[in-house]
């Protein structure tokens, strides 16, 4: 086969796969303007503005409202600092996702070309993150996972172009900015370590030194300075009741993450099984995919859980394109089945209900409505529904989440916040779920539920339902406001 077939094959493939850059395109320019689609975009919008205003405290106040980070801190920081530029909405800590995703992008083009000097498959690799569609979803909600990834990538990066040498130590920086901006980002320094010490580098040890001791400094002195808070709220406040997710769930939904990029897995593990994974990007792919996959058992765990994972197997797929023999039938069909699979999965993306990540237009006005009705409160509102709160000017309660687990391991005093809804200070409270229903689950325990059943009414419901109630697209956009009695 002459180079200028192969070369036609390979921008048919693009052009294949690319199909989902056009359908991220249209998600994101339908979607951007939305109000809150995931549970902490409006708390991150809050958070980032206490941080860079000065107003965050890392000592556990007494009375509302309740703050924690919850997160290390870089990435909102940052979000922070560009919407006191920008002005902080939902449109603008979007557009800054989407930022950080195009340097993901960028990251996978530039790995990949280093290792296999062509264009084409460098092309190729950096579209198929976005060949599902829970990766489209996530990439431009307000998250700090993003920004997270990108720093890890370069890390990767800058090994891999110094894998002989002493410079192989500026990555230990880039894994540093990683975990610091979300503290699951280990695959990549964990990696490097792994590989280094596998193959008896002289440069396993300083680099590992070189990371822990940087490690260190830095973790003391933010917790010197915040006088042990940083400690509680990275490390303590991550504890949830129960530990972990049920098992059997958390693995079924891995695997079901991975079927839906089937295409990137398949090829991902046969050059695995080609090259083994005694090199660095390989050891990087395994290494990611059993950090995420231990950490989605912990409670709270989504998709954006595998997102190292689908970026990781993305490069590997790459390698295993410019590594094939496109002369031959067999490598043909498998080409051929990899891209009707992909079609097959584009217009199931386009035309079926993986659309429903994303609300219907009645969503806005529903939350404008909203916000008109919490207009005259003037105490912190207990919500799980941060975006509501924050875009109506108000303060929220504090992270219902975050503070239920650390009622329930003994790190925060719960009977603060039921004196707060018997006396009625608390004003409002906006559920995801109706109260004493047949699927009343949310992020408050009983105790809370039947003070709000007891001293609160409905003023407003947007669910899913019949009857005179606001209709909404799904059930993750439902929320009910009760008004105290």
């Amino acid at each position: 086969m002459t180079l200028q077939t192969r070369n036609t094959i390979l921008r048919w493939l693009l052009a294949i796969f690319s199909l989902w850059i056009v359908l991220w395109v249209y998600r994101v320019l339908t979607n951007i303007g939305q109000p809150q689609m995931e549970y902490s975009e409006g708390l991150l919008l809050y958070t980032a503005k206490l941080f860079v205003t000065g107003k965050f405290s890392w000592t556990l106040s007494t009375t509302a409202p309740f703050n924690v980070a919850f997160y290390t801190p870089i990435g909102t920081y940052i979000l922070g600092w560009v919407c006191q530029i920008f002005n902080y909405t939902f449109v603008v800590g979007r557009l800054l996702n989407l930022v950080y995703m195009a340097g993901i992008l960028g990251m996978v083009y530039l790995i990949v070309k280093h290792e296999t000097k062509d264009n084409l498959v460098s092309w190729i690799a950096a579209v198929l993150p976005m060949s599902a569609v829970t990766m489209i979803a996530w990439s431009f909600l307000i998250r700090v996972d993003m920004l997270g990834l990108f720093f890890e990538l370069v890390g990767v990066y800058v090994a891999l172009k110094n894998i002989k040498n002493t410079k192989i130590l500026w990555s230990v920086p880039f894994f540093l900015l990683a975990f610091y901006t979300k503290q699951n980002y280990l695959a990549g320094a964990a990696a490097v370590f792994v590989y280094l010490l596998v193959k008896r580098s002289p440069r396993a040890l300083p680099f590992a030194a070189l990371f822990v001791t940087l490690f260190g400094i830095i973790f003391l002195s933010a917790n010197i300075a915040t006088h042990n808070g940083f400690f509680r709220e990275i490390i303590l406040y991550q504890r949830t009741s129960p530990a972990l997710q049920n098992p059997l769930t958390a693995i079924i939904t891995v695997l079901s993450v991975l079927a839906i990029y089937l295409p990137i897995v398949v090829m991902a593990a046969v050059w695995l099984n080609k090259k083994s994974v005694q090199t660095l990007l390989g050891v990087y792919a395994v290494s990611a995919l059993v950090i995420n996959g231990l950490t989605y058992f912990h409670i709270g765990g989504g998709f954006n859980y595998m997102e190292e994972t689908i970026v990781a197997l993305s490069i590997l797929s790459g390698l295993w394109i410019a590594s094939v023999d496109l002369s031959k039938e067999k490598i043909q069909t498998v080409l051929i089945a990899t891209v009707i699979f992909t079609v097959v999965m584009f217009y199931m993306a386009v035309g079926g209900k993986m659309g429903s990540y994303y609300p219907g237009k009645e969503y806005a006005a529903q939350t404008a409505t909203a916000e008109t009705i919490i207009a005259d409160d003037t105490y912190p509102i207990l919500t799980e529904n941060f975006g509501i709160v924050v875009m109506a000017g108000k303060v929220p309660y504090y992270d219902s989440f975050v503070f239920d687990n650390m009622a329930h391991t003994g790190q925060f005093d719960e009977s603060v916040v039921l004196n707060d809804l018997t006396s009625h200070r608390i004003e409002y409270v906006i559920t995801t779920k109706l109260l004493g229903g047949s699927d009343s689950t949310t992020r408050f325990d009983d105790s809370i539920t039947a003070d709000v059943l007891a001293n609160y009414h409905i003023v407003y419901e947007a669910v899913t339902g019949g009857g005179n109630k606001q209709q909404v697209s799904g059930t993750q956009f439902n929320f009910i406001i009760y008004k105290v009695n």
